[in-house]
């Protein structure tokens, strides 16, 4: 399985730049890591494989400007998701803010701050959606098989949700752009 999101955005507009999706099998919520950053970057692993990557930064140039992206690695996989019924899973998020971001004087600025907490989510298969929230991040999805759609919110910004959901656990990432200020990170939840 992977999966990914990845936005390139020059000051004033956003576009994607690629996608891709798919896989099923599991995992528990003791084989994942507190949240990691470096750098740019930050990640969720999962012990026994995968988990998600992502990235916002403020590049410089005149190609520069807000770049963003988030990624599920290969080897994160879910159960499969049943047909009926619900699920109530909890996990870490992460993510990565930019906030302020312009163009002074030829130089592209703004301020970027890492972010992580708690988050609970309920699965109802029957309805077909993933909705939870938990410190500051909201999830809104919606599940077509063991596939999840949606939106994620945080500090005032909406973006995109992709993942995959389980009977047990599910993974998803995000990133979005509002103005200027975007969001990219990822999330890992279990029962």
């Amino acid at each position: 399985m992977s999966y990914k999101i990845m936005s390139c955005v020059a000051l004033l507009a956003l576009g994607a730049c690629g996608s891709s999706g798919g896989g099923n099998g599991g995992f528990v919520i003791d084989d994942v890591t507190t949240p990691i950053f470096a750098g740019n970057t930050g990640r969720l692993d999962i012990a026994s494989g995968g988990g998600v990557t992502f990235a916002n930064r403020i590049v410089q140039g005149s190609d520069g400007g807000n770049i963003f992206e988030a990624n599920i690695r290969t080897g994160a996989t879910v159960g499969t998701a049943p047909t009926a019924g619900t699920a109530t899973m909890t996990g870490p998020f992460a993510l990565r803010q930019a906030t302020g971001v312009t163009r002074v004087g030829g130089v592209n600025q703004g301020t970027l701050t890492n972010h992580s907490g708690m988050l609970s989510v309920t699965a109802d298969f029957g309805a077909g959606t993933l909705t939870g929230s938990g410190d500051g991040l909201a999830i809104d999805g919606t599940l077509a098989g063991g596939d999840v759609s949606g939106s994620a919110s945080f500090g005032g910004v909406t973006g995109e949700l992709a993942g995959f959901v389980g009977s047990q656990n599910a993974i998803g990432i995000f990133k979005g752009v509002n103005g200027t200020s975007s969001i990219a990170g990822g999330f890992i939840v279990a029962k």
